[in-house]
C-alpha cells in the first residue's frame, strides 16, 4: 500500500524503486532485492538518470548488464528465472561467478514488463545460501515487479506529457507570431 501511495503522490521513481525493494525484502526474509533497469531503447541506463544522487538508490535502482545473464534474459523472455543454487547451476556458470564471489548463494531475477508489453528491466532477488523458492515467494516478486513496472510506466506518460505539452505550445506560439 505504501509502495502504490507513493506512486499515486508522486514521489520520485527512484525513490518508489527503492520502496519496492525495501518492501519485497521486508516479506522475503534474508533476502537483498535490487532493480536493473532498460531505458526505452533496450539500452543500459546511464548511472546519473537512474539514480538521481541518492546513496540508497544508486545501491538499489541500477543498469540491467547486456548479455548471457539470467537478468538479462529475463527480461527478454517475460519469464521469471530462479536459480536455487548459484554452485550447482550449469546454465549460468559463468555469467553468475561474480554473484557467487559475493557471497550469494541463490537468486531470482523477475521482469518487470510495461503496460504495453515493453521491457523495462529485471527486479532480483538473492539470498545467502541455496534455497527452494516458495509460490508465495515468488508471488511476491512478481508482485514487487509489477509495481515498480507501475511507477516506470507513469514516469513515461508524465514525460511524453509533458513533451505534447511542449510542442502544442510551440505551434500555438508559432501561430500567434504568424498572426
Amino acid at each position: 500500500l505504501a509502495v502504490m501511495t507513493a506512486i499515486a503522490t508522486g514521489v520520485a521513481v527512484e525513490q518508489v524503486l527503492v520502496a519496492v525493494a525495501h518492501a519485497a525484502e521486508h516479506q522475503l526474509r534474508g533476502a537483498r532485492v535490487t532493480v536493473h533497469l532498460l531505458d526505452d531503447a533496450m539500452q543500459l541506463l546511464d548511472a546519473g538518470e537512474q539514480a538521481g544522487g541518492d546513496d540508497s538508490a544508486e545501491e538499489r535502482v541500477m543498469p540491467l548488464r547486456l548479455g548471457l545473464h539470467p537478468a538479462f534474459e529475463a527480461v527478454l523472455s517475460r519469464r521469471t528465472i530462479v536459480v536455487d543454487d548459484l554452485g550447482s547451476s550449469p546454465l549460468w556458470q559463468g555469467a553468475l561467478a561474480s554473484m557467487r564471489e559475493s557471497g550469494v548463494g541463490a537468486a531470482a531475477f523477475v521482469p518487470i514488463v510495461g503496460r504495453d508489453n515493453g521491457a523495462l528491466g529485471t527486479l532480483v532477488a538473492s539470498w545467502p545460501r541455496s534455497r527452494a523458492l516458495g509460490a508465495r515467494e515468488l508471488l511476491t516478486l512478481e508482485l514487487s515487479a509489477r509495481h515498480a513496472a507501475i511507477a516506470l510506466d507513469k514516469r513515461r506518460a508524465e514525460e511524453s506529457l509533458r513533451e505534447s505539452r511542449n510542442r502544442f505550445a510551440q505551434v500555438f506560439e508559432a501561430m500567434v507570431e504568424g498572426c
